[in-house]
């Protein structure tokens, strides 16, 4: 398979919040932190691995991506979305 090159792409979400209590600051970091960080990551490295002749990027997401989202995600509907959308 070939030497790991990249540190994987990991996060966890913080204590949970209902839709009241739950602002769009912190329903686009859940997006930023979870969806597109997988896009920058996979820019970033992408020409690394070009030169290299190739390789396979895994990202990785969740289960909550097709249930809805955790309770103990800050914003779970956020979360499910920016699952689903690293599922894509």
């Amino acid at each position: 398979m070939g030497p790991d090159d990249f540190p994987p792409q990991r996060r966890r979400p913080r204590h949970a919040q209902g839709i009241l209590e739950n602002h769009e600051a912190e329903f686009d970091q859940t997006i930023a932190v979870n969806l597109k960080s997988c896009f920058n990551y996979i820019q970033a490295v992408a020409p690394i691995m070009l030169a290299a002749g190739g390789g396979r990027i895994v990202s990785m997401s969740s289960l909550n991506a097709f249930t809805g989202g955790v309770t103990s995600a800050v914003s779970k509907f956020a979360y499910a979305a920016a699952k689903a959308g690293s599922s894509a």
